[in-house]
């Protein structure tokens, strides 16, 4: 059983309810799942990402890996100064930037290693938000902090690096069934005695001729990430010159489509509880999926994008450096006990299989970059995202 809110929670929860209830209504009965988990998550004031819950960390639903301390953010920066060293003028945008965690990390190392973006720009349309990033940025120094600026809307052309750590997971996705005559139709939300329920389209699912080819079976229910394949296409188009860094959770499409994943990757996350069920208070929760990287580095080549590297966390941190940076961390006099099993600790949830180093995976994509980027020395399976 899952803790029940308090009643001002309950009371926000049935507000947003309420509205999507609405919103269904104005739709003839029926919306698309992905206008549902939009409404979820990105409602003003009362959806998920948009209220002011505390989602990170041990009081929120979910820890991340920024969270866990500077280890993760170190490596990402030396990827980043790679890059950012070839490019005249480069800056560096960060998206999904949660509590500013990964930013004070990558903007510190970044200085360390004299590779300073022009700007360090946070996307971030969420007032809240942005004022508990200017908080954990505020004990950098004024050089450091006078660099990061923060943007609601993309700018006509990007120079640099694009970051974003678990970021395609939260935008809203399509799910689809495949009935026992093999057709695809997507599934969606109605309402049912007062209350949302799963309900299938009469029509169809259309634009999907690669998904129509797999001999999924009858009954077979997964994701289609489009929003997030239509984000990485439209950053692309504004890229000039540097790449886009992602860290997410997933699979390429020949793993992410198997036939033993058919109830596809739809996960919830309360209180640090992991459940299936989207439709428990709305806007309490966190409502994610898994990512079909082929999807994504089939909408970057489409924007121009070249498929630059791909593989799992683990192997990526240490291609970064990891080992040294720990070293490096244990330096500056002998750390104590509780220093070493909190370093120790956190080297391996990032790492260990069984933890986020094989479940998430790291993709670059760019243009007009260095080649052999550093975080993928160790293991580049690019190849592993060609279509079948």
């Amino acid at each position: 059983m899952l803790p029940e809110p308090d009643s001002e929670l309950v009371a926000q929860s049935k507000q947003l309810q309420q509205l999507i209830t609405q919103e269904i209504q104005q739709h003839r009965g029926w919306i698309g799942f992905d206008h549902f988990m939009d409404l979820a998550l990105y409602t003003p004031d009362l959806g998920y990402y948009s209220s002011a819950l505390k989602k990170f960390g041990e009081q929120g639903d979910f820890v991340t890996a920024p969270l866990l301390g500077d280890l993760f953010g170190r490596c990402i920066a030396r990827q980043c100064a790679q890059v950012i060293v070839s490019i005249q003028n480069a800056s560096l945008y960060e998206f999904g930037a949660g509590d500013g965690s990964l930013a004070v990390a990558v903007i510190t190392e970044l200085d360390k290693l004299g590779a300073l973006p022009d700007c360090y720009y946070i996307m971030e349309t969420s007032a809240r938000l942005r004022q508990r990033q200017r908080s954990s940025l505020e004990d950098l120094s004024p050089e450091l902090k006078g660099r990061v600026k923060w943007l609601e809307n993309l700018p006509d052309v990007i120079n640099g690096v694009v970051v974003g750590n678990e970021l395609l997971d939260a935008m809203p996705c399509k799910r689809f069934e495949v009935n026992s005559h093999g057709q695809i139709h997507e599934l969606g939300v109605c309402i049912s005695d007062a209350r949302f329920e799963w309900s299938i389209s009469s029509q169809p699912l259309l634009d999907v001729d690669w998904l129509a080819k797999r001999d999924l079976g009858s009954d077979y229910q997964s994701e289609l990430p489009m929003r997030a394949a239509a984000w990485v296409s439209t950053v692309g188009e504004k890229i000039d010159q540097g790449i886009v860094l992602l860290i997410d959770y997933g699979f390429p499409r020949q793993e992410f489509y198997h036939l033993d994943r058919n109830q596809g990757t739809l996960m919830c996350h309360y209180r640090h509880y992991a459940h299936t069920d989207p439709f428990f208070w709305p806007g309490l929760q966190d409502i994610t999926t898994h990512i079909d990287f082929t999807s994504i580095a089939e909408a970057g080549a489409i924007s121009g994008l070249r498929t630059l590297g791909f593989c799992d966390q683990a192997n990526f941190l240490l291609s970064c450096g990891l080992t040294d940076i720990l070293a490096d961390s244990q330096t500056g006099g002998e750390p104590g006990t509780k220093e070493i099993l909190k370093l120790s600790a956190e080297v391996k949830k990032l790492t260990m299989p069984h933890e986020m180093g094989e479940l998430f995976k790291v993709i670059a994509m760019g243009k007009e970059n260095p080649e052999n980027l550093i975080g993928f020395q160790m293991r580049n399976q690019a190849r592993r995202l060609l279509p079948e």
